[in-house]
């Protein structure tokens, strides 16, 4: 017990240090929007320009029959506007890496459409995912350095700011562009820390706690329609938790914000070797539709628990 109580202050100076988000509104931008080039020029795509920009060097990883990949370098990029979600993922990883990640997201989804786009030079995976509460498009494609991730969301079935962010994409693996006008490159986002505080002194609750409504808030009329929560990233066990025999539960208390993305979150039961951060970037990279409260999109605070087991 002592030592996940001294360990977790050495992480939450380490995660508020890298973690970083900005909202770059006040730009003038002639339609709202603005295009985002990487430093490497070989991609870009346009965002809105009230979006909420983050990057970590040293990323997280995910696994595939006990085998790890890394993802290194992550540049996400988050967008809500009260209708559509809009991101974009980038890591330094291998195409395996991408391969896993696009099996986890489809797996045992019996209301997913997948496909393969060929372009020249390169090919994307998609799938399409409706149900009665969202309309989703997810496309993984990837470089000889590099993996992406677009997601494109609405609770209404596609929509034309969806189509613009996905249409928008400049891609090329072989023979990075030149700077395009008007083009940011990413580096030069300013930056803002996101918050992860540790309360593991908190009575927690009884009852097991699964990702989702609190049954509480569920609506009683067309007033208020729940946190929809639709991509579901895991946290993945790691090598040195593994060699240690490291198992249990996380539990930490999100904040799911009005503006589509996780600023704060307070860890209230931590497991050391590296997990813990597994468990934080599985939040941080959760996509979802915020609560709303007669039209208006609200922030709610939800429980999340993942549990490590070696088997």
């Amino acid at each position: 017990m002592k030592r996940l109580s001294i360990r977790p202050v050495v992480v939450i100076l380490f995660l508020t240090a890298i973690f970083v988000g900005h909202a770059f509104s006040q730009a003038p931008v002639a339609d709202g929007w603005v295009r985002v080039q990487s430093d490497d020029r070989e991609f870009s795509i346009e965002v809105p320009a009230r979006s909420i920009f983050c990057v970590d060097k040293d990323g997280f990883s995910i696994a595939k029959n006990s085998e790890n990949f890394g993802l290194k370098d992550m540049k996400m990029l988050n967008s809500f506007d009260g209708v559509n979600l809009l991101s974009f993922e980038i890591y330094n990883a291998t195409h395996r890496a991408l391969d896993v990640m696009y099996g986890e997201d489809i797996n045992n989804k019996s209301d997913v459409t997948a496909s393969e786009i060929k372009r020249q030079g390169y090919s994307i995976k998609e799938f399409i995912q409706k149900t009665d509460k969202f309309y989703l498009i997810r496309r993984y494609f990837y470089s000889k350095n590099n993996i992406y991730i677009l997601t494109a969301g609405s609770r209404m079935g596609e929509t034309e700011s969806m189509r613009r962010f996905l249409d928008s994409m400049v891609f090329d693996p072989v023979s990075p562009s030149a700077a395009l006008p008007g083009a940011r490159s990413l580096s030069s986002l300013k930056a803002t820390g996101v918050t992860v505080d540790f309360d593991l002194n908190r009575k927690l609750p009884k009852t097991p706690v699964k990702l989702g409504p609190d049954p509480k808030t569920l609506p009683k009329d067309d007033t208020l329609k729940p946190l929809t929560i639709f991509v579901k990233p895991h946290a993945d066990y790691v090598d040195a938790a593994r060699m240690k025999a490291v198992a249990g539960t996380i539990l930490l208390l999100a904040s799911f914000t009005s503006d589509g993305f996780v600023k704060k979150m307070v860890i209230e039961k931590a497991l050391p070797e590296g997990l813990l951060r597994q468990a934080i970037f599985a939040v941080m990279r959760l996509k979802y539709f915020p609560q709303e409260k007669d039209g208006k999109p609200e922030s709610v605070d939800r429980r999340i628990e993942y549990t490590f087991s070696i088997y």
